[in-house]
């Protein structure tokens, strides 16, 4: 008898003796695994930046969003290796964690969809690339779950732009008008003295500007002889059509016209509209 019960527990002691060693043999190779997999993430991420910092390089995003990327992409990989090492994946049926590690890297992308939409099409594809790795190690239940997290951020094509219903050009936008200075207006004194009309009126848009016509030049007066002084009193004759002779001096105004300097034989008259003449004294005969 007790032959036979030491022989039990020999057999027994053998039996749990190796459950143990199968138990550490299946861990270890999890962890092996599990390492396996997320160096491959580590790699997958690296990627990910340097194809980011090409859109950097053309001036697309800033150097931030790499370097974000970057951080939090090696960050989120080294919580799931730190779980991994201290066993706590072992205690869940999916040690690799599969939905978890999705929903992660699905909210990594989704946040730097947000932060950059203009290069979106890349953490979009990232996405599909997610579950399509994930799908491999899911059960049917948890690819369900994941297929509708990725579905729900997928990207629809714009609209193609409607034809034009006239067979003409493409429509010609009127330029607006540049905006009005209403502060300078209204500081503006209406009745200061300095306020003058404008040099041109103003007129509503499309409204033709008229033609000016040229004013026609005032008769010229005739020079009918000069006398010139030393001492500035020269005055000269003139006379205006068939009014009578008129003595001038420098100063004087004759018709529309204001003697502006008296020589020998020659005198220069101005008008108001800045018309300049030379008026000379008749040779004889002519």
């Amino acid at each position: 008898m007790i032959g036979a019960a030491s022989s039990l527990q020999a057999q027994a002691s053998g039996t749990v003796a190796d459950a143990q060693l199968l138990r550490a043999g299946t861990l270890t190779r999890r962890v092996g695994q599990r390492r396996q997999m997320l160096g491959v993430q580590a790699v997958s991420c690296s990627l990910i930046s340097l194809v980011l910092l090409v859109y950097c390089y053309a001036g697309t995003i800033s150097i931030v969003v790499p370097s974000a990327y970057f951080l939090s992409g090696i960050g989120l990989i080294g919580f799931f290796v730190l779980l991994s090492e201290t066993h706590v994946n072992d205690r869940f049926e999916d040690h690799y964690l599969t939905l978890f590690q999705v929903g992660g890297h699905v909210a990594l992308q989704l946040g730097f969809l947000l932060a950059a939409p203009q290069i979106g099409y890349a953490f979009i594809s990232v996405l599909f690339l997610i579950f399509e790795f994930g799908a491999l190690r899911m059960t049917s239940r948890q690819a369900t779950v994941a297929w509708t997290l990725v579905h729900a951020v997928r990207a629809e094509p714009l609209p193609e732009t409607p034809p034009s219903s006239s067979g003409g050009g493409p429509i010609k936008r009127a330029v607006p008008p540049g905006p009005a200075d209403v502060q300078a207006a209204v500081e503006s004194d209406l009745f200061s003295s300095d306020r003058s009309a404008p040099s041109a009126p103003y007129r509503m848009p499309g409204e033709k500007t008229p033609e000016v016509k040229q004013a026609a030049e005032p008769p010229k007066p005739t020079v009918l002889g000069t006398a010139v002084a030393n001492d500035g009193k020269s005055f000269a004759t003139l006379q205006l059509g068939d009014n009578r002779p008129t003595l001038v001096r420098v100063g004087d105004k004759i018709g529309e016209w204001v003697v502006k300097a008296i020589d020998r034989g020659k005198v220069t008259i101005i008008n108001a509209s800045g018309g300049r003449a030379d008026l000379v004294v008749p040779k004889p005969g002519s």
